[in-house]
């Protein structure tokens, strides 16, 4: 039977002693399969890739699935059909495309990182002194902001407008006003620069990305910085720049950041986003990393 399905008619179907299938008439390989039950799904019917005959495979319940969506998503099916594509492969791929990316995001990779850098194996005994402070940033600050992303996404310019407005405005007005904090937790503060925060953040920042270079595992790479000027670093998202251009405007640069900055012996894969670290200034970086100056986040 094949007929124009609509859903006046697929409501008007009855069970029978047998399942049976409707064919659409507006896509060949669209079926409404009817069970014994009285319960309906879209099915497609067709040959699919390895197969030596057509077989019924379920796109979803009428009723959980639209007549139209079915449609929409048959027609993706056919296509990959026609050009070889198992439809279930490409459903798999997409799934372990979403995995990777959930553990990558900046929030899991913050996470990694006060786990096995900052903490270690016992929590009442963190390897970093400073690991409250630290984690106070990432999961205050930085997590509500980046968390969603997947780290390899992550653009110079997404990352430094945040912390330049945080320097601008101060930490809590700043979350606010980007819409990573619901209300402001001191709201009778008046908003006042906050250049040591926009600092430490991106210390902060620095240092969760570098490591989960070191770490592997989050996509991340390190790269040249002739590839760079080459342009390929930019089709694999991992451009780096020096801190200058990345900070053309910056409000706190004036404010003392400009000593942190110097020849950088490690960059960050971020595109635009380079790090901080100078040759024979460990200490310097030692202080940043203390939080000394996210005390207030």
């Amino acid at each position: 039977m094949k007929t124009a399905l609509t859903d006046r008619a697929i409501k008007a179907m009855r069970k029978a002693v047998k399942a049976y299938d409707v064919h659409d008439a507006v896509v060949p390989g669209l079926s409404l399969r009817v069970m014994p039950s009285g319960a309906k799904s879209f099915v497609v019917l067709t040959r699919f890739p390895g197969a030596k005959h057509p077989t019924r495979r379920a796109l979803g319940a009428y009723g959980v699935l639209t007549l139209e969506a079915s449609r929409a998503k048959a027609r993706q099916w056919l296509d990959l059909i026609a050009r070889g594509i198992d439809p279930a492969a490409q459903v798999e791929e997409e799934r372990r495309k979403r995995e990777r990316e959930r553990a990558t995001t900046f929030a899991a990779v913050a996470t990694d990182y006060l786990d096995r850098e900052i903490y270690g194996l016992d929590r009442a005994r963190p390897k970093k002194r400073s690991a409250a402070k630290i984690e106070q940033a990432l999961t205050d600050v930085l997590v509500p902001l980046f968390g969603a992303r997947p780290i390899t996404a992550l653009t110079a310019d997404e990352i430094m407008r945040p912390i330049e407005l945080v320097a601008r405005l101060g930490t809590d007005r700043a979350l606010v006003k980007l819409n990573a904090r619901k209300r402001l937790r001191r709201p009778g503060r008046k908003a006042r620069p906050s250049p040591e925060q926009g600092r430490a953040l991106f210390t902060f920042m620095e240092m969760v990305c570098n490591w989960a270079i070191d770490h592997g595992g989050y996509g991340l790479d390190r790269m040249s910085a002739s590839a760079n000027s080459a342009g390929s670093a930019a089709r694999c998202g991992a451009i780096i720049c020096s801190m200058t251009k990345s900070l053309p405007r910056s409000p706190w640069r004036s404010s003392g950041c400009r000593r942190h900055i110097g020849r950088s012996t490690r960059c960050c894969c971020i595109p635009g986003f380079a790090s901080t670290r100078r040759r024979g200034h460990a200490g310097a970086r030692s202080r940043a990393m203390s939080g000394r100056s996210a005390a207030n986040v």
